[in-house]
């Protein structure tokens, strides 16, 4: 007991010492758990958030397979021969490299070759029917004019069926050889004709087959880098460490053969998903059997830049006389120096903004464009020389023959046919003039221009006025007019695909594409330090922005943050020693804890310079607080004085909100967005006069248990009960992102929950009549808070959007409804639910006209006859607005066709039948001034 009363006796004398090494040893050690670990990632996410924006490398073009790319083309996966033409396409444009971030490690599905169905097979076909028919006529007027006696004529018929089987049989190999293409083979050939295309090997064995140890041969020879400089296999062990927990065997999973044989160069997909599942740094070169493999885009960039030599240094990777990022082909070259973390990783230096950003595309990561774009791109040209195959069936002539149009149709449809033909010597590599062909397609459009604008639909119908002229034959007005807005449309589907093509080689010109997907249904979301939902494609994207930039994080060691935080102890322990004023301590611990944030903070906002912030700060802001309390504790008189220190500087744990923020027990509100929920029962009065006020009070507390039951278990608050009607509201105090759908959940909850009840209490006499109520929702700025007196408030909500909600309740008598709501309830609701649209209502003491929603269920839950209902209704409410009131009679009555018992529809059903009857008035609206509440 001596030694450890002397123990602690040493401690209060060398107490600032004790207190400061004690606390530097535990955040050294606690540095080092899962826990510290993701603290210390918090902190480095906040110097992030602080760092200026990183410049954004204007060559970078996101070419997504997204939601309008699925909803156009079909569901994902596609065909590989859709990537394919859009590759194609985009080296057309302009894009210099294209990168694939999708997996292609097994064979694709084989398709129908377009191209033979589209232009081959017809003129084969059509080669062979006129021949037949040729032939056919040729026998039959050689038999008719004597020229073949009948004796011969068995003979030659015989030797002439021989002939069209042979050239039948001729078309059906043509057909069976042609209709199908390898689309695998198809994609590796647009691979070849795009040039600078970069494939995937992703760096665990995920694949095993037949093929696999070939494949790996090849990759391993032909796409692994080998002019890597590691003395101290150091990315040897660091691989080993990334994948050590992998459930698959170390190794390489290359795309399929034909296509990486195909690429210009492939990389690893994966990624390092930090121990809080946020994504913040990469590797770089994973190492396979003594070759490495390059990260997915740190491989063009090596292209790129051609560095003579990969070499790691330490905590560096260093690209040895390597081409400058800004600039490649000036031919400058210099050392390029990639700073690692203590895992040989690479910090990306993210952009802080979203993926993308649909209202304000400023305000996304990089440019985008939708592989639709590319699709669409071709559509349009197919749209184009469809038109010009349609010019040559008019089949116009005059007494010389064909007019001019068509030959010159049919000329500007051979020498598309001749661009084809080069497209396809060029994927073949039988030619490599792209130059050349790419000047070709455009000589030919704008040909294909100066066709349309080249007045041969006047020259028609001027042939056609002559011929009207002739025979009087008013027929050919109408076939000039058809023929003058067939060339009109043409001209602007021309514009059209004039517009788009100018907009894609805008976009794609000389960027470096990342291909992949970023629709809704993909898993391939990622958490950022700055968004909690990033497309992984994207990931990719800021990797290349980071190493073109140059603009790198500089990490230190954590040792050199272990020293640091001694340090500091050091001078926090001899600081607190010697000052003896409380007030002095509080001083500098403050004004300590400040300098070292701030400058961490510095280093990283104005150098990029990255040290490891948790032990150093928490040894400071730890000691300042221990000391702190020590001092209180043994030191009676300083007691009261640190009391009112903690009070001013520490903040309370805990949990409750209103607890937390104590000035929410003071009267007064704030405006804030929330959604306000009414309910009234509907003839209460006639409940009330058939039982006694016993008996009401006990069917009243059991209706407003479960209603209140259901506003609290959607987080709704209960304002206050009025008789029988509930006031509640959903987005305070706790805030709730969803608050509009919340009330309208808690809406249809409770019609569904009013249902068992009134069968329950009917069931047991219970009540006399069944109980029905009415609901209002609205959402808008209210004020929300305490009310009333220092003595006695309550916590409530005020404003013009709460009196809406309370008017809408009562709305609903007029419609024969349950549940309305407000249209900015409704468009919250994200189409959560299946509702209708009524009248626009001018409700009393709000003057602005209110678009009115009936819910009437959830989405998922709705039957399919609610579902033709509202559809049936809406379209009938547009006819009403639109004053085509014969048909929104139709619909109505088709509405009640589906629901006999509908209210609204025979309601709305009645008033136009009354329309109709009485006449329209001059000034009608449909907007509806309801005149009691």
């Amino acid at each position: 007991m001596k030694i450890i009363a002397g123990i602690l006796d040493y401690l209060k004398k060398k107490l600032e010492y004790a207190v400061a090494f004690i606390t530097l040893a535990v955040f050294v050690s606690l540095s080092l758990t899962e826990s510290g670990v993701k603290i210390e990632y918090g902190m480095y996410d906040t110097l992030l958030a602080i760092k200026p924006e990183v410049s954004e490398r204007k060559d970078v073009l996101l070419v997504n397979i997204d939601d309008e790319a699925i909803e156009q083309i079909g569901a994902w996966p596609w065909t590989r021969d859709i990537i394919g033409n859009a590759l194609v396409r985009l080296r057309e444009s302009g894009g210099r490299y294209a990168v694939f971030d999708i997996e292609y490690l097994s064979p694709g599905q084989t398709g129908v070759n377009r191209n033979y169905v589209k232009t081959e097979f017809p003129a084969e076909y059509k080669s062979v029917h006129q021949e037949i028919l040729q032939y056919l006529s040729d026998f039959s007027g050689a038999v008719s004019s004597g020229s073949i006696p009948v004796e011969y004529a068995v003979d030659v018929g015989t030797e002439m069926s021989g002939y069209i089987d042979e050239r039948l049989n001729g078309l059906a190999e043509s057909i069976s050889s042609n209709i199908f293409q390898d689309n695998d083979e198809y994609f590796a050939r647009s691979l070849k004709f795009f040039g600078k295309s970069y494939l995937t090997i992703n760096a665990e064995r995920i694949n095993t087959n037949d093929d696999t140890e070939i494949l790996n041969k090849w990759a391993y020879e032909n796409r692994l880098w080998t002019n890597v400089l590691d003395p101290g296999g150091k990315i040897a062990r660091e691989t080993a460490h990334t994948y050590r927990d992998s459930d698959f065997e170390r190794g390489i999973a290359p795309a399929i053969l034909p296509l990486l044989q195909a690429s210009s160069g492939a990389g690893f997909p994966n990624v390092i998903i930090d121990e809080d599942g946020v994504r913040r740094r990469i590797e770089l070169l994973a190492e396979h059997e003594g070759a490495y493999v390059a990260q997915l885009v740190f491989s063009p960039v090596l292209d790129i830049l051609k560095p003579e030599l990969l070499e790691r240094r330490g905590r560096t990777l260093i690209l040895r006389n390597a081409l400058d990022p800004k600039n490649p082909e000036s031919g400058q070259r210099s050392d390029i120096s990639i700073p690692l973390d203590d895992h040989g990783r690479f910090l990306i230096n993210w952009l802080k903004r979203a993926f993308t950003s649909v209202s304000d595309p400023t305000d996304q990561s990089f440019r985008h464009i939708s592989v639709y774009a590319l699709k669409l791109a071709d559509d349009l040209e197919e749209q184009l020389i469809d038109n010009l195959s349609r010019i040559t069936e008019y089949g116009i002539r005059d007494s010389s023959g064909f007019l001019p149009y068509h030959e010159a149709a049919v000329w500007l449809l051979s020498s598309y046919a001749d661009l084809n033909a080069w497209k396809e010597s060029l994927m073949d590599e039988s030619r490599n003039d792209y130059s050349g062909y790419f000047a070709a397609r455009d000589e030919f459009f704008a040909m294909y221009e100066e066709y349309l604008t080249g007045g041969y639909d006047e020259e028609i119908k001027t042939v056609f006025d002559r011929i009207k002229e002739a025979t009087g034959d008013s027929r050919y007005d109408e076939l000039s007019a058809n023929i003058m807005g067939n060339f009109q449309v043409y001209r602007d589907q021309f514009a059209l695909y004039r517009d788009h093509i100018s907009r894609l080689e805008k976009e794609c010109e000389g960027s470096f594409c990342i291909i992949g997907y970023s629709g809704v249904g993909t898993s391939d979301l990622g958490v950022n330090p700055f968004q909690k939902s990033y497309a992984n494609v994207g990931t990719h994207a800021n990797i290349y922005n980071t190493i073109m930039t140059q603009e790198f994080i500089y990490p230190f060691p954590s040792w050199f943050s272990w020293i640091l935080s001694f340090v500091l102890a050091l001078v926090s322990g001899i600081a607190y020693r010697r000052i003896k004023g409380l007030k002095g301590r509080i001083l500098f611990g403050l004004a300590s804890i400040v300098v070292v944030y701030l400058s961490f903070a510095a280093a990283f906002a104005l150098f990029r310079v990255y040290i490891h912030v948790f032990a150093p700060l928490m040894t400071v802001v730890v000691t300042f607080l221990l000391v702190s309390i020590l001092k209180f504790i043994f030191s009676e008189q300083e007691k009261s004085f640190l009391r009112k220190a903690f009070t001013m500087y520490l903040s309370s744990d805990v949990v409750n909100q209103i607890v937390e923020d104590p000035s929410l027990l003071k009267l007064g509100g704030q405006e804030k967005q929330i959604t306000a929920l009414f309910t009234d029962i509907k003839s209460f009065s006639t409940l009330s006069e058939k039982v006694t006020p016993e008996h009401l009070v006990e069917i009243l507390n059991k209706y407003l248990t479960v209603m209140s039951d259901i506003v609290l278990e959607q987080k709704g608050t209960i304002d206050k009960y009025i008789g029988d009607a509930i006031v509640s509201f959903f987005g305070a105090p706790i805030d709730l992102p969803d608050h509009a759908s919340r009330a309208c959940l808690a809406a249809v909850r409770m019609k569904q929950a009013e249902e068992k009840l009134n069968e329950e209490m009917m069931a047991a006499n219970e009540t006399p009549m069944p109980i029905y109520t009415r609901i209002g929702v609205n959402t808008g700025a209210m004020v929300v808070g305490n009310m009333g007196t220092d003595n006695k408030m309550n916590y409530t909500i005020m404003g013009n959007d709460v009196n809406l909600a309370a008017r809408l309740e009562g709305v609903n008598k007029a419609y024969g409804t349950w549940i309305l709501v407000s249209e900015s309830t409704w468009n919250q609701t994200n189409g959560m639910f299946l509702g209708r649209k009524l009248d626009r209502v001018r409700v009393v003491g709000i003057n602005t006209p209110v678009q009115l929603y009936n819910i009437m269920a959830v989405r998922s839950e709705a039957s399919g006859r609610m579902v033709a209902l509202a559809e049936k209704f809406n379209s009938a409410i547009d006819a009403y607005r639109e004053k085509r009131f014969g048909d929104s009679i139709i619909l109505f009555s088709k509405c009640l066709e589906i629901e006999p018992d509908d209210a609204a529809s025979s309601i709305f059903l009645e008033k136009v039948h009354k329309l109709v009857k009485e006449g329209v008035p001059p000034d009608w609206s449909d907007v509806v001034n309801m005149t009691s509440k």
